[in-house]
């Protein structure tokens, strides 16, 4: 059976890595087609795919709304024009690939991302009003989701409903990671691994450092359109704090190694998975009381510490400091819920239970 899986692979990111886990998990027992915005070989997983299909799209941080909604319909109507060999579709970036999957990604609430807050709230109440009017994701009336959190699950229902879509069904498969680190000796090192981009909220760890008696790095990808963002993170940051864009795999490593405390800074993270990577590697996390981080991944505090605002987040960090060596034990072995060997049997079986429906 062919399983005909589409997304953009512009950038780097969550759902990117979502992606090439799903192609990874499904090669060895179904033919894959990968629908995508690039010719050159997305995260290496090309051997992987038994058919490439490139469409034009080009992605670029913090763009004009206006051009995105120029390129999304282009891109629809070159959709509209592909004749896909027969088999199962999974759209893994249904806000940009308007074309109903048999299964469709969630990495939180896309279709509204940018206009709600962490809650679900509706910042910008006349472009949603524009955006329903619009109907533009009506297509996905009674379609099948993935969520990757039930954090993301719990905000999808309530603005589907606002949007006037009825989901048929939404289930929740985390994020995966793979590993082959070992854990070493922590020091109080404070690390912050995620994408340099405003909506990570990074500014935070310049404020709390002015105030907090520690070393803070700051890493992670600077996609196209996040230079500006970076490039003021770098003129504000105080001798206490280093920033280190695009990492190789090697650097990575080290910092992992090298740190005790895994800060992240985003109230609206749908997941996280450097923080379960992090994790893994004992680090102890210290995230927002709220998202995927807060409810999936730390369980509201009992694999880390969360915080409200920045006098919590001082004091999370101290306490996150005294952690024993067995609390940090405990906080590695509970990332087995997130092994690649899970992720890809309950995505085989979702796709297996969907063929027989559909025979």
């Amino acid at each position: 059976m062919l399983v005909n899986v589409m997304g953009e692979v512009a950038r780097r990111g969550g759902g990117q890595a979502y992606m090439k886990d799903m192609i990874l998990s499904l090669h060895d027992s179904f033919r894959v087609s990968l629908i995508t915005d690039a010719t050159n070989d997305p995260f290496g997983i090309l051997h992987c795919v038994d058919k490439l299909v490139s469409v034009s799209y080009s992605y670029k941080e913090n763009q004009n709304i206006l051009k995105e909604i120029l390129q999304v319909r282009r891109l629809r109507h070159q959709l509209n024009n592909i004749n896909l060999e027969k088999g199962l579709t999974i759209n893994n970036h249904p806000n940009i690939f308007l074309k109903k999957g048999d299964f469709n990604i969630l990495h939180g609430f896309s279709f509204l991302d940018f206009i709600i807050n962490e809650n679900g709230k509706i910042k910008n109440k006349l472009l949603f009003e524009i955006i329903k009017w619009s109907r533009i994701y009506k297509i996905y009336d009674l379609a099948d989701f993935i969520a990757n959190s039930t954090y993301t699950k719990d905000l999808a229902g309530p603005l589907f409903r606002r949007l006037g879509i009825s989901p048929n069904t939404i289930e929740v498969l985390y994020p995966t990671f793979r590993s082959d680190f070992v854990l070493s000796r922590k020091e109080n090192g404070i690390l912050s691994f995620q994408r340099i981009n405003k909506e990570k909220k990074l500014e935070t760890i310049l404020e709390v450092a002015r105030k907090y008696n520690g070393h803070f790095v700051i890493a992670g990808a600077v996609n196209d359109g996040d230079q500006e963002y970076y490039k003021k993170l770098i003129r504000e940051k105080t001798k206490n704090v280093d920033i280190l864009p695009n990492p190789t795999e090697e650097e990575k490593r080290n910092l992992f190694l090298n740190s005790k405390i895994f800060l992240h800074t985003n109230k609206k993270e749908h997941f996280g998975i450097s923080i379960v990577e992090a994790m893994s590697h004992g680090l102890v996390p210290v995230v927002p009381k709220s998202g995927g981080p807060w409810v999936d991944i730390i369980k509201r505090g009992k694999f880390g510490f969360g915080y409200s605002d920045n006098e919590e987040l001082l004091q999370a960090l101290d306490e996150a400091r005294k952690t024993s060596e067995v609390f940090q034990k405990q906080i590695s072995e509970s990332t087995a819920r997130f092994s690649f060997d899970q992720f890809r049997s309950r995505l085989n079986a979702l796709v297996v239970r969907k063929s027989n429906a559909a025979v």
